[in-house]
């Protein structure tokens, strides 16, 4: 069962949950978690046929402009990827 976990020490998380996506795909992780120096934790899966790089991109945007709700979990799960906050 590979696993990942990456620190990181600013609130702009979308080019790190980008490449951590993408990395959690090709690698077949189970899950990832990012650490943000703030105390959000982002746990992340890729489990589908659904990913989209431009539309993830998209969706991390979002996420860095208005946060983690129902609706952006919703957007994650559409393309493939289940997104949560710890």
């Amino acid at each position: 069962m590979l696993n990942h976990l990456h620190l990181k020490k600013t609130l702009i998380i979308k080019n790190t949950l980008e490449a951590d996506l993408w990395d959690c795909l090709q690698r077949k992780y189970k899950f990832g978690l990012v650490v943000c120096h703030d105390g959000k934790i982002y746990k992340y899966s890729v489990y589908g046929g659904e990913f989209n790089a431009p539309m993830i991109s998209t969706a991390l945007s979002k996420l860095e402009m208005i946060g983690y709700n129902e609706e952006i979990k919703n957007v994650f799960e559409d393309l493939g990827v289940k997104m949560g906050v710890l």
